[in-house]
């Protein structure tokens, strides 16, 4: 069993934040790729369904972001290593 290092520790929670924020940015590229289809096929959906996408859609973005926000800081992360600088 290793002990490890803080900058091991460091490292390990800034690849899990990168790959959270890199996880929400693909979700939120595929709801927008599937809301531009739905859209064009808007004439042939049910009501129901385009209901349901808009009443869904924020509440989980917005759960998404929040969640993230309020990791970043406990891992040890700040505006600039979130964005790679």
């Amino acid at each position: 069993m290793s002990t490890l290092t803080q900058s091991e520790i460091a490292a390990r929670r800034h690849r899990r934040a990168v790959r959270f924020f890199w996880g929400l940015l693909l979700g939120a590229t595929t709801v927008s790729l599937l809301g531009n289809i739905a859209q064009a096929v808007l004439p042939y959906l049910p009501k129901v369904v385009i209901q349901i996408g808009a009443a869904a859609v924020p509440p989980i973005a917005l759960l998404a972001a929040v969640h993230g926000i309020a990791l970043a800081p406990g891992r040890g992360l700040g505006p600039c290593l979130l964005l790679g600088g």
